[in-house]
C-alpha cells in the first residue's frame, strides 16, 4: 500500500523583501494619528516597514477576517455560489497587492 504525501505550502511573510514590493497606496500619506498607531504596531511585526505598508498590510488583514466572517454568518449566500473558489482567489488576489506570491 502506497501512502500518500502531501505538499505544504510555505507560509507567506511579512519581511522586507517581500512587503518592499507592495506599491498600492505606497503615495498616500498616513495621517498623523495613524502614524502613532503604527509606530506601536511597527515595534511588533518589523521596524523597516513603512507607515503605508503597515496600512496595506492592515486593511488586507481586516479583508480576510471580514470575508471569513461574512462566511460564517451567511452574508454571502446568493452572491457566491462557488464558495471554494471564490475564498482561493480573494486571499490570492490579496496577497498579490501586497506583493506576495
Amino acid at each position: 500500500m502506497r501512502t500518500r504525501t502531501r505538499r505544504i505550502r510555505e507560509p507567506a511573510t511579512l519581511g522586507p523583501a517581500r512587503v518592499n514590493r507592495c506599491t498600492i497606496g505606497t503615495d498616500v500619506p498616513v495621517p498623523g494619528p495613524v502614524h502613532e498607531d503604527f509606530d506601536a504596531l511597527r515595534r511588533l511585526v518589523g521596524p523597516e516597514l513603512s507607515d503605508p505598508q503597515l496600512a496595506r498590510i492592515l486593511m488586507a488583514w481586516t479583508q480576510l477576517v471580514g470575508s471569513v466572517t461574512f462566511e460564517l454568518f451567511s452574508h454571502l449566500n446568493n452572491i457566491v455560489r462557488n464558495h471554494e473558489e471564490y475564498f482561493v482567489f480573494q486571499p490570492t488576489t490579496i496577497g498579490r497587492e501586497l506583493g506576495l506570491r
